[in-house]
Parts: structure tokens; C-alpha cells; sequence
């Protein structure tokens, strides 16, 4: 899920949608613009960055409905387009990719659920299909990292490699 269509009526959270792609998240909002009553209706679509749009994008001066949704797709094209990889969450050495090849991601969905149902075939319905997201921010403090490398004995770890993920 990247895409959280929100409707708020009457200040009361009345709906949350989650969508994998923008397209279908934008039309529910242009649908919400089109045929509520926008003195009790709100609502927006967010992502993980923050909020891409809201039902006030969809108004006028005089607030009256006006189709953008061609343009809020084309910003939401910039942003970093999903990647899928196939992947065994049981095998005896842990998670793992898999493909007929070396592991690979698919950009186009499509092709990742053809390249599953042809894996699965083969390999059996164990095989899910992953959406990878890169890790943005802080995750763990740098004592916690100092107490992982001290049990794994690994040493003159270079933090300033990690720094982005470190609190």
C-alpha cells in the first residue's frame, strides 16, 4: 500500500482506502469532489511522504468541481515507482528471493504476478509476491547497534556508513 484515500464526515473519519497505485486513489477523491456535500465532507490522499492531494484541489473560486486528476497523476509519477520481487518467507536459510535467474525485481506489475503464477507452478503457493521500499529515516539508536555488532563480534564497524539510519 502506498496510496491512503482518507474521507472525513462531519469531523468523524468515515472512510480509509488503501491503494497500491495513485490512479484509483485519485479518481475516488475526484469522486468525492464530484458528488458530496463538501461543507460536511473532507478528503485526501496521503503517502508516506505526506499528503499528495486533497478534495480542495477539485474546486474552483466558486467551488465548483474541476477534473485535475490528470495533473495530480503526473506528480504523483515522480515519485519513486514501486518494485516487486518474488520471495520464499520459509525456506530453511530465511527469507529469500527467488527467480528462474538471479534474484529480480519487476517495476511492472504485471509481469511480477506472471513470473509468480509461473513460479508457483514449479515451485509451489508458498512463493509471495513482496513490494520493496527503500528505508528512509532512522531505525534503530547507535547503542543498539553497538550491542548487535558487540554479540556479532564485528569490529571497527564505520557508523558514518549507517549514519541515516541511526537516531
Amino acid at each position: 500500500m502506498k496510496f491512503v484515500f482518507i474521507q472525513v464526515y462531519g469531523g468523524i473519519i468515515d472512510q480509509v482506502r488503501m491503494f497500491d497505485e495513485p490512479d484509483p486513489a485519485i479518481d475516488a477523491l475526484a469522486q468525492v469532489a464530484r458528488e458530496s456535500d463538501l461543507e460536511k465532507t473532507d478528503a485526501a490522499v496521503w503517502t508516506a511522504e505526506g499528503m499528495l492531494t486533497n478534495v480542495k484541489d477539485f474546486l474552483d473560486d466558486n467551488d465548483q468541481f474541476v477534473d485535475v486528476r490528470e495533473t495530480v497523476k503526473k506528480r504523483s509519477a515522480g515519485m519513486q515507482p514501486s518494485i516487486y520481487v518474488i520471495a520464499n518467507p520459509i525456506h530453511p536459510l530465511g527469507f529469500t528471493v527467488v527467480s528462474y535467474d538471479d534474484p529480480i525485481g519487476f517495476d511492472d506489475p504485471a509481469e511480477a504476478i506472471s513470473e509468480l503464477g509461473q513460479l508457483r507452478k514449479e515451485f509451489g503457493g508458498h512463493l509471495r509476491l513482496y513490494r520493496v521500499e527503500p528505508v528512509v529515516g532512522p531505525l534503530i539508536t547507535p547503542a543498539e547497534l553497538e550491542r548487535f555488532n558487540s554479540d556479532c563480534d564485528v569490529e571497527d564497524f564505520d557508523h558514518d556508513q549507517v549514519k541515516d539510519h541511526l537516531y
